[in-house]
């Protein structure tokens, strides 16, 4: 029925009868539970989890697949290869034991800001 893009599993909105789809945004429409000691429940607002367009509704993927199945076409293209991501930089000499740990260890573990990302794209594919 759908198909999956960027933006979630995607519906066309003529598919879906007038008062399934108030239904279908009411679920969709969510409030996040915070407890009362951070702020009071009124004053936590509804927000909605999809995205529309004049023809379309944009879903959450599992939401998408669970409710109207696997998707009949992927409207997601992959445009790099490998070889546009490649490590180009240095890695800081903290960084380097790290990345040789990884190696024998499988497990990168820096602070917040430490360069984790950076290390890890120094690695090869699996």
């Amino acid at each position: 029925m759908g198909s999956i893009t960027r933006n979630g599993y995607k519906v066309v909105k003529a598919a879906i009868d007038a008062l399934a789809l108030v239904k279908l945004k009411k679920e969709l429409t969510v409030k996040p539970n915070i407890p009362a000691v951070f702020v009071q429940p009124q004053h936590v607002k509804r927000y909605p989890v999809y995205s529309e367009t004049k023809n379309f509704l944009y879903v959450p993927k599992q939401f998408g697949i669970a409710r109207f199945g696997e998707p009949a076409t992927s409207e997601i293209t992959v445009e790099s290869s490998p070889d546009h991501w490649r490590f180009t930089g240095s890695l800081r000499p903290l960084q380097v034991d790290v990345v040789s740990k990884y190696v024998k260890d499988g497990m990168i573990c820096l602070q917040t800001g430490g360069g984790k990302t950076v290390c890890a794209s120094t690695l090869p594919p699996p």
